[in-house]
């Protein structure tokens, strides 16, 4: 029996026990870059990946590369069943039928009181609609009827028939802006058709909704990132603090156990407090822990998930890249001038509002009657056999050739609703919709600013949060140093030093944070400015399927 993994396509090695506390980190690590991140985890975006369980809380909304291929594949209102409604139509039929009819006046059966019949009919047609909404069918049909009434002028007899017609709206439905945005078939508000306009711009808007997804995607990756970088910092720098306090913790057991000055009972049992109280840290720095802490093996494990690894493996993902520490500048002006073009949820907005215009365009057209030019052509054969040559009616063929028959007929069609109460409907239907999207563009224009400014201030105080941190790291540092002298000479007491050893604990922790915090602040203006997968030369084509 093969296991339940084996249908979600995992490896053996994606199913290994993940590492714990107890085990600690491996030997060897994969010394990796950000783009190497990235580059691995844009190789397979069949579904786009998150730590927020989407896919499995809410798997409808998950991005993957499939959609914008499945939204041009709908067979009603993809881009092939949009052009589907100007292809040609062949159909074609074939019948035979025995009848045997029995009349109680023989004047109505033609002089007779039975009539038995085998009848015969092929017909077929070929029709096409064009760009403009005109309409084209060729057709016709082929007869062989063979019956024993009396007043028959053959025992058995072909009938052909060969016609041609067309039909043009001259007023709604009429031209190509309408066919292309509406279709031929369209009803008000367009809800079963859609014209291949309307297609094209549900596919860009799809499109761009992956593009949204990858962006989504990549700043996540880059978050996981420095959420590890600073993992390992923080890791480190609690493993610095713990064996301080645990050098500070031996010295002053040294002193109880000899009855020395700094060796009192309760000094001891400070420093012995505050060196479990940094190895809890380190165990915490490690593994995380319920308070929020993310820890180096749950933080490798998220960028493992991210980057579609398998969660445990023998060498450890370590970032490569250094955080920022110089300040970047950037122009405020050309920031909201490039979000305002770049944001790619500007682009997809924007072509609803074509949408939505283009609609409004169509809707019109259902306030005008229904008038259409029809014209027919018939060439009509009868004959005592289908082919051959002789008298008149010798063969059906022959007399079609003849077109003895020939007919043809022109009208107008004309039909309109009084007071043209669904059209005016879908005018307004149109209006409003156009209004909603100009207005939620509007408001979406405004809210890009917001968050621009945002960004723009978070990168201003990450900086200055790292110049402070760099400067506190280094303070804390030389505190550090003199309470510990201070303290060998008897000149300061152990709650002085081991207050000092905190504060450098947590003063080395929060610079590693700042300068994380700092690079993700520059990452985040480039989002909200809309060039963060220019940036990062990450392009996105259309999947082959």
């Amino acid at each position: 029996i093969d296991r339940p993994n084996t249908q979600f396509g995992l490896s053996p090695e994606e199913t290994v026990a993940p590492r714990t506390i107890s085990q600690g980190l491996p030997d060897s690590f994969i010394d990796m870059t950000l783009d190497e991140a990235l580059a691995i985890g844009l190789q397979d975006t069949r579904v786009l990946r998150g730590l927020n369980a989407q896919v499995l809380i809410n798997p409808g909304s998950v991005d993957t590369s499939f959609d914008t291929a499945i939204s041009d594949s709908n067979p009603n209102f993809g881009t092939a069943a949009a052009l589907s409604q100007f292809d040609a139509v062949l159909q074609s039929n074939l019948n035979h039928a025995n009848n045997d009819d029995v009349f109680n006046n023989p004047f109505v059966g033609g002089g007779a009181t039975e009539v038995l019949q085998d009848l015969s009919i092929w017909d077929w047609s070929l029709s096409k609609t064009g760009a403009t909404g005109t309409n084209y069918s060729l057709g016709g049909f082929v007869q062989h009827d063979l019956n024993n009434s009396p007043s028959s002028l053959f025992p058995h007899s072909w009938r052909t028939l060969l016609e041609a017609s067309v039909r043009k709206p001259l007023l709604q439905g009429n031209g190509l802006q309408f066919n292309r945005i509406a279709g031929p078939n369209a009803r008000p508000g367009f809800r079963f058709f859609n014209g291949i306009l309307i297609s094209q711009l549900n596919n860009e808007i799809t499109a761009a909704e992956f593009e949204r997804g990858v962006r989504d995607y990549v700043t996540s990756v880059i978050t996981a990132y420095w959420e590890l970088y600073f993992a390992y910092r923080s890791f480190e720098a609690a493993k610095s603090s713990r064996d301080i306090g645990y050098e500070t913790w031996r010295g002053v057991k040294s002193r109880f156990e000899s009855g020395l000055p700094g060796g009192e009972a309760d000094a001891e049992a400070q420093a012995r407090d505050q060196y479990y109280q940094f190895q809890q840290r380190v165990n915490e720095a490690l593994s995380g822990s319920r308070a929020g802490t993310v820890g180096v093996l749950q933080a490798e494990a998220n960028l493992r998930r991210l980057l579609g690894l398998p969660q445990t493996s023998t060498e450890f993902i370590r970032p490569a890249d250094h955080p920022l520490e110089a300040r970047v500048a950037y122009d405020w002006d050309q920031l909201v001038d490039e979000a305002l073009a770049c944001r790619v949820e500007v682009r997809q907005q924007l072509r609803q509002v074509r949408r939505r215009e283009l609609e409004l365009l169509a809707s019109r057209s259902f306030t005008l009657p229904r008038l259409d030019a029809i014209a027919t052509y018939r060439n009509n054969g009868f004959g005592d056999d289908l082919a051959g040559t002789g008298p008149r009616f010798a063969s059906a063929l022959q007399d079609a050739t003849n077109r003895d028959h020939d007919e043809w007929e022109f009208g107008l069609r004309y039909n309109v609703p009084l007071g043209f109460r669904q059209g005016h409907s879908a005018v307004r239907h149109a209006e409003l919709n156009l209004q909603r999207e100009r207005a939620v563009l509007e408001e979406q224009g405004k809210q890009i600013v917001h968050d621009l400014g945002s960004a723009y201030r978070q990168l201003d105080r990450a900086f200055n949060n790292l110049r402070f941190g760099r400067e506190r790291y280094d303070a804390a540092k030389k505190t550090v140093a003199a309470r510990t002298a201070a303290f060998e000479e008897d000149l300061s007491s152990i709650v002085d030093l081991l207050q000092a050893q905190r504060r450098l604990s947590e003063a080395e922790i929060d610079y590693y944070r700042a300068r994380a915090e700092y690079t993700g602040a520059n990452f985040d203006v480039m989002r909200e400015s809309g060039r963060l997968l220019q940036n990062l030369s990450v392009s996105i084509a259309e999947a082959g399927m």
